[in-house]
């Protein structure tokens, strides 16, 4: 297969679909990444259909010259009503020059310790992303989103789509740190999401919430009891409608750490720390990437996905 090269003039919004589509029309999951780096305007890819993630930090190129971080233009996608996912990723290279390992990755919630699970929950956005902050609970509980995370010097709920609507919570000196807090919902929010930064500077965030009013009860660490399928397609519907259809618990879920470029697990019932290794495959034009895993197939809203 040719893969096409893009330069000099040409239509950044039509390529960024074009290679979506070929993409997705061949099962892979399409991401876009780092837009700031790549020097794209924001009309070129944020109308982009099939993207299931944007890239909101890249480890690599914000140590090689500071454009790893473009939360700005997720909000952008999302006040305009576009259901789309975040991660930070490491874009390892192994280039002596510049540190880009183990810097940015996602956590995934999972109920066993399996490619199958770990692909079915990330795509289900049952995950956060950091740079080095923990989350440990999240989600909305009584009219409020709550997160709990490790010490912390802020947490912010970021909300659409008036102004000032949302809500920071500062430690209250350089000694102090903070690890729980929580926004009232005003039930016109048109989406919620928080972040979390540490004394370091680093950051974590969690996933967003459309139409958060309606969503009733939703834990993060409890979406789906021991032994109950996560990735049925109406619960994935439900999900992306944000019911208030989440119940239950799951003590016996697994946390596992994607680095993109690396899988590291974590569970309390194993000791497994290396799963395996997949560099992700860059697309000639630098601004889409493809997330390998081992081979499975997945089916959501009715399309089948090889994963």
């Amino acid at each position: 297969h040719t893969v096409r090269k893009y330069y000099g003039e040409w239509d950044g919004a039509g390529v960024a679909q074009e290679l979506a589509d070929e993409m997705t029309s061949r099962g892979l999951i399409a991401t876009y990444n780092h837009p700031v780096w790549s020097r794209v305007r924001e009309e070129e890819f944020i109308h982009t259909r099939g993207i299931w993630a944007l890239e909101i930090y890249n480890y690599g190129t914000e140590n090689e010259s500071a454009t790893g971080y473009d939360e700005a233009r997720w909000d952008v996608m999302l006040r305009e009503g576009k259901q789309i996912f975040a991660f930070a990723s490491d874009d390892n290279h192994n280039n002596e020059e510049v540190e880009d390992t183990f810097g940015g990755y996602i956590v995934v919630k999972a109920p066993k310790l399996s490619h199958e699970e770990i692909v079915k929950n990330m795509l289900a956005g049952n995950y956060y992303s950091s740079s080095g902050p923990e989350i440990y609970d999240w989600g909305i509980r009584n009219g409020q989103a709550y997160i709990k995370c490790s010490a912390v010097r802020r947490i912010d709920f970021i909300t659409g789509n008036r102004i000032n609507d949302g809500r920071s919570i500062l430690s209250k000196s350089l000694e102090e740190t903070i690890q729980t807090a929580a926004y009232l919902l005003k039930g016109h929010e048109t989406y919620v999401r928080a972040v979390c930064t540490d004394r370091y500077g680093r950051k974590a965030w969690i996933r967003m919430y459309q139409n958060p009013a309606s969503v009733m009860t939703f834990r993060a660490s409890a979406i789906a009891a021991p032994g109950e399928n996560l990735f049925d397609e109406s619960r994935i519907h439900a999900a992306f409608a944000r019911r208030p259809r989440y119940a239950g618990s799951s003590d016996s879920g697994r946390f596992i750490i994607i680095c993109f470029t690396s899988l590291i697990a974590s569970s309390a019932e194993s000791d497994a720390s290396v799963v395996s290794k997949r560099h992700a495959a860059n697309t000639s034009s630098s601004l889409l990437k493809l997330i390998i895993c081992l081979p499975v197939n997945i089916s959501l809203f009715g399309k089948k996905y090889k994963v």
